[in-house]
């Protein structure tokens, strides 16, 4: 069964659900004042619960598609529990799902099955056994989603404060940060699935388009997508205090900067002859200003 690809993204897909409908259903029993901290922990159990699929089909991948589903799912519900029906949040929560959709579209055109999980999971796993408990639950499953809801913070405190916030030249050019980091990880994870169909790239370093100037462009457009919609809501008149929502896109750049690409360039110089020389001509994220 766990072979099986069709199988493998239908036990995926109602994990999934049944993880929404117990959010649903948990909701109105967990009362808390502060709406932002019920959200969370309902975040958190949903979490748990993909989590415990995983274990049962013993493949932490269950969980990749999390980073971007549960956004999705979070801020229109949460716009809708403070009404806030304005065409601002409309549009943000629309760039979310423009987003929210490529990303996941990208997740499942590399899924294989059940059978296949992340090669990171792997070798955490085989390198700590005793600890892979441990680092599961809270590195692959809790750190994620708190990472990813802290990336949401200014946006939900945007929709907290809408019916103060009005449209500015600021508001339009962090709407072009975010259109243009999507065409960023679009353009870089087609330059990617294309180079990697070809058989004769195996064990080759990828420089083709973005990826001849910047090692990990789809890390860079990730990153710039949390960035401006951080500057979505600072460019409001009423964000005068948002700047301490600062925090939230550093988190996601600390946790590419600290975790994924150590991890990923690890891997590549020890698989990939000539990347340490890759690295010196290439940017570590944003295609721009390339290296002589």
């Amino acid at each position: 069964m766990k072979n099986n690809r069709f199988i493998s993204f239908l036990v995926i897909t109602l994990a999934y659900i049944l993880a929404g409908v117990l959010g649903y259903f948990l909701f109105p029993i967990i009362k808390l004042e502060n709406l932002m901290v019920r959200f969370l922990i309902i975040d958190l159990i949903c979490t748990a619960f993909v989590y415990l699929v995983g274990m049962i089909f013993k493949n932490a991948s269950v969980y990749d598609p999390y980073w971007s589903v549960a956004p999705m799912v979070i801020l229109p519900l949460f716009m809708v529990e403070l009404e806030a029906y304005n065409i601002i949040v409309y549009i943000i929560i629309a760039l979310y799902f423009i987003w929210g959709i490529r990303l996941t579209a990208n997740w499942a055109y590399g899924f294989k099955n059940l059978n296949h999980q992340d090669w990171r999971y792997q070798m955490l796993k085989e390198k700590h056994p005793k600890l892979w408990f441990i680092i599961n639950l809270l590195g692959i499953h809790i750190v994620p989603t708190v990472v990813v809801f802290i990336g949401m913070l200014p946006t939900m405190y945007l929709i907290s404060n809408v019916a103060y916030a009005e449209f500015s030249v600021a508001s339009i050019f962090s709407i072009i940060i975010i259109i243009v980091a999507i065409i960023l990880e679009t353009v870089a994870d087609i330059q990617m699935h294309k180079f990697r169909k070809n058989p004769e790239n195996v064990g080759k370093i990828n420089e083709t388009g973005v990826w001849k100037v910047a090692r990990h462009p789809n890390y860079g457009g990730e990153i710039l997508f949390w960035l401006g919609t951080f500057l979505y809501t600072v460019s409001m008149d009423f964000a005068e205090y948002a700047f301490i929502l600062a925090f939230s896109p550093l988190f996601v750049f600390l946790l590419f900067v600290f975790v994924s690409v150590p991890m990923m360039e690890k891997r590549q110089k020890k698989n990939k002859q000539g990347y340490e020389e890759y690295i010196k001509r290439t940017n570590l994220f944003l295609p721009i200003f390339p290296k002589k």
